[in-house]
């Protein structure tokens, strides 16, 4: 029987923009042993800026990643599946973006998530309650019981103007997807994670055994923000959820996190949190940032 908690984690990042920024995060996690996959969006033109070694991974074939739809999934569960296929057992998979960076330093980092593991907790954000009702902000039942036609949920395509209309029609007309109580309990929360591997072995297993399960997703709204939560909640026996992502982030009257300045650097710092969001660094920032940070704490 195991009695130490394995010490190599992974990260999983999404990616568009900003190679520098990458690449010197993902040197940084390398550094310390970790695996890292990257998958950079396919309407990107920064693949072949990409450093890559043999902790450091581009995930083939890209996907390109449309705000609200499916492809984040497709694009999330292509990480998944290449940093599994190592072989490797993971301590903990973190799934961040490429514009998000450690909010602790590496000491502190190690203490919060070797705590974590000794209790088994899934570091994600996830309704207490599932999602039944409610059409507006306050409910979500929208994003599940409409059957949602890609090209109105991207709002680059022509077709997204009518994509209130499309959701009020369902609503008026009492129209729900059949199959969506089948599929139930869904729960919401925020896209970014860290889970165990042990949790994420489950996780991958879990969709593979219910393909029907995972291509319900397909024509949901906002599917990155139901689609691990849900499953989790899926999983016998269920994984012990922490509540929390442990993700800083500011928010500034805006549906996006605002971008973090210096000045809020030691915000960052004092948080207890495993990571930050968003960061916009320019070359040779990024390493500044992660001195400073492991100077400090």
């Amino acid at each position: 029987m195991e009695t130490t908690s394995p010490q190599t984690d992974c990260y999983l990042i999404l990616c568009h923009n900003r190679p520098w920024q990458v690449n010197a995060l993902s040197s940084y996690l390398a550094e310390q042993g970790h695996y890292v996959f990257i998958h950079v969006d396919a309407s990107s033109a920064i693949a072949s800026e990409i450093l890559t070694s043999e902790r450091i991974r581009l995930v083939e074939p890209r996907i390109a990643v449309k705000w609200g739809s499916f492809s984040m999934i497709s694009a999330e569960m292509s990480l998944i599946r290449a940093a599994m296929a190592t072989g490797v057992r993971y301590r903990y998979v973190h799934l961040i973006s490429g514009q998000c960076l450690p909010a602790a330093g590496r000491a502190k980092t190690e203490e919060l998530l070797n705590a974590a593991y000794a209790e088994k907790q899934q570091i994600i954000s996830c309704s207490t309650e599932p999602i039944t009702k409610g059409w507006g902000r306050k409910g979500l039942l929208y994003r599940i019981a409409v059957w949602y036609p890609q090209c109105i949920v991207d709002r680059n395509n022509k077709w997204h103007r009518y994509f209130h209309k499309w959701k009020k029609l369902w609503r008026f007309t009492g129209l729900r997807r059949f199959s969506w109580k089948k599929f139930a309990p869904f729960h919401s929360g925020s896209q970014w994670w860290s889970l165990t591997g042990d949790c994420v072995q489950e996780l991958l297993r879990y969709v593979d055994e219910h393909p029907d399960f995972y291509d319900f997703f397909r024509h949901t709204f906002c599917s990155d923000e139901m689609f691990v939560q849900s499953t989790l909640m899926h999983l016998t026996p269920k994984p012990y959820i922490l509540g929390s992502n442990k993700r800083f982030m500011i928010w500034r009257r805006s549906m996006s996190p605002a971008d973090l300045v210096e000045e809020e650097w030691p915000q960052v710092w004092s948080s207890n949190c495993l990571i930050a969001r968003k960061f916009l660094m320019e070359p040779g920032e990024t390493e500044r940032y992660l001195a400073a940070l492991n100077a400090e704490f």
